[in-house]
């Protein structure tokens, strides 16, 4: 899961949005198994590396593995010259929902 965002009203960053900008994104494992799954958090760390400078940020978000009923988000949120801003990672509980 992969994009660019920024505020409907252009504003300056800080460490809060950084954050949520972290959080924002639909859970990666949606674009393999649908979104016919229930993906509560468990656990959830973001590591802010900077403020951005920039208004848009782009975020990329990826899941691996569906262990256990278990899947875990390993995300990177990047400012507009490629620069590192925040890495994050999400725990998830995995449950399909019955048709």
């Amino acid at each position: 899961m992969k994009g660019w965002i920024t505020f409907k009203n252009p504003r300056a960053h800080d460490l809060l949005s950084v954050m949520l900008v972290a959080d924002c994104f639909s859970p990666p494992v949606f674009a393999s198994q649908g979104m016919m799954a229930w993906v509560p958090t468990i656990e959830f760390s973001v590591n802010v590396r900077k403020i951005p400078e920039t208004t848009w940020l782009k975020g990329h978000f990826r899941s691996r593995f569906i262990t256990c009923g278990l899947v875990e988000s390993d995300g990177e949120v990047r400012d507009e010259a490629g620069n590192i801003v925040a890495i994050s990672r999400q725990i998830a509980q995995f449950r399909k929902i019955a048709p």
